[in-house]
């Protein structure tokens, strides 16, 4: 059965959880969001992203509501999701659910993985700590879901209290709050303007002008930009974090330079 798993990822974790299941699924495409692709459903289709503030991604809400639910999902016969996250997915779960039934397909499958909590300024996040046991426990939980996939097992969250109400009032206040992230970041004058937090934006809300980042709207609070300068260059609230992570099992900065330089060149 041919997978197509479309993922958002920041910092690298939902992109290394889609790999994994893909490398254990076998025939699997991995397509990273926001994209431009056309949209086409295969016979099992995976959905994966981070749990920002207990909700999924912008991306990953903007994907459903608009190319998901516009594309032909005849051949869907499996869909599946997971949800990345520090410690709990909170409503992320019960609002793809909803999402995804509202786009006219049913989840047959959804669990989360719990990887480095990448939140600035809620969770220390040292470039000297050792991610190594959580990624390893992570690993094992992958592998036990994507037996769980290829199963075809069928996995449903539990009905959660307000679920509706976080779908349509909390949700959309936490996305515009982390769109205003970018207002308070700023480069100082450790920058070397080596345009590494601009190539790993997820929505390209950064551009370099004058050698510098300059954070424009798209943000989605990320910090994607902040934890993988390699001088810790980037202040948040004007406060030098000392932040530093990459997933460093996902190549993630691979992937997001060669779409970079490709939507450089449009």
């Amino acid at each position: 059965m041919k997978t197509t798993i479309y993922v958002m990822s920041a910092t690298g974790n939902s992109l290394y959880a889609a790999q994994k299941l893909a490398q254990s699924l076998g025939e699997s495409e991995i397509v990273l969001l926001p994209s431009d692709k056309p949209v086409i459903l295969t016979e099992r289709v995976g959905i994966i992203g981070p749990v920002y503030d207990g909700f999924p991604s912008p991306p990953v809400v903007n994907f459903l509501r608009g190319p998901f639910r516009q594309a032909d999902k005849s051949q869907v016969k499996y869909l599946f999701c997971l949800h990345t996250c520090g410690k709990s997915p909170t409503f992320a779960p019960h609002i793809i659910e909803k999402l995804v039934t509202e786009a006219g397909c049913a989840p047959s499958y959804q669990n989360s993985v719990r990887m480095i909590d990448t939140h600035v300024g809620m969770v220390p996040i040292r470039a000297k700590l050792d991610w190594k046991p959580i990624l390893d426990k992570a690993d094992g939980k992958l592998a036990r879901i994507a037996t769980e996939i290829g199963e075809g097992a069928l996995r449903i969250p539990s009905r959660r209290p307000l679920a509706g109400f976080a779908l349509r009032f909390l949700m959309p206040k936490a996305h515009q709050t982390q769109g205003k992230t970018g207002k308070y970041l700023s480069a100082s004058d450790v920058c070397i303007s080596c345009g590494a937090c601009a190539q790993i934006c997820p929505t390209c809300a950064i551009t370099m002008e004058k050698k510098k980042p300059r954070f424009g709207a798209g943000c989605i609070g990320c910090f994607a930009c902040l934890l993988v300068c390699p001088k810790q260059a980037l202040l948040y609230q004007m406060r030098n974090w000392q932040a530093s992570y990459i997933n460093p099992r996902s190549h993630i900065e691979t992937y997001r330079s060669t779409l970079w330089k490709a939507n450089s060149t449009k």
